[in-house]
């Protein structure tokens, strides 16, 4: 059964008792049958769709192994709108580079280049906590200033509390391996250059 309307065609096609076939086409205009089906008799649309489907097949294939997709009731065409658009920007940026690219190695840099920038930008936020500082410069290929804190296996006592808070930690300097507790962390990041590192 065939419908025509505004340049497009619909077919129904049953090509086995239980199993219907519906194909939307806007490059066939008529009601033509394959006769290279013999008794079957399948309509051009269908016969074309079935030899030139494999692109389709590979794209779900690829969007398959690498996926963002989550479980959720509200974004599944999000979903596999970022997940097709994935992979054309893979095909564009090999057409460009002119070399074929690891789809995993591709995606990684695609993830990273995307959040560089806000990376940057939280990387300026002065109450960031140090290990996440850390992190961040680390992913987004910030210079690390050689007073950042970083945290280390062993504890000593903050070099910036008083005796009477007495408090152990496990973050130090990097340069000078002097303790400092996350309280006194901003401080020291400002002031260790001319104050705490030179000390030591």
């Amino acid at each position: 059964m065939f419908g025509f309307k505004e340049g497009t065609t619909l077919v129904s096609h049953t090509s086995q008792k239980g199993k219907l076939v519906l194909l939307l086409s806007i490059m066939h205009h008529d009601d033509a049958i394959d006769h290279t089906t013999k008794e079957k008799k399948k309509p051009e649309i269908t016969t074309y769709y079935n030899k030139t489907k494999g692109a389709v097949d590979v794209v779900a294939e690829m969007k398959g192994t690498y996926s963002v997709s989550r479980k959720t009731n509200h974004w599944p065409i999000f979903f596999s709108i970022l997940n097709i658009s994935g992979i054309n920007a893979q095909v564009i940026c090999e057409e460009n580079v002119g070399k074929k690219m690891v789809r995993r190695t591709f995606f990684k840099e695609l993830g990273l280049s995307l959040c560089k920038e806000y990376m940057e930008y939280r990387a300026k936020i002065p109450t960031l906590p140090g290990e996440l500082l850390q992190k961040i410069k680390k992913y987004a290929g910030i210079e690390t200033s050689a007073s950042i804190p970083i945290a280390t296996g062993s504890r000593g006592r903050c070099v910036i509390c008083t005796n009477k808070k007495y408090r152990k930690t496990t973050i130090c300097c990097i340069s000078c391996n002097i303790f400092i507790c996350r309280e006194h962390q901003f401080f020291f990041v400002k002031t260790a250059p001319k104050e705490i590192c030179l000390r030591s």
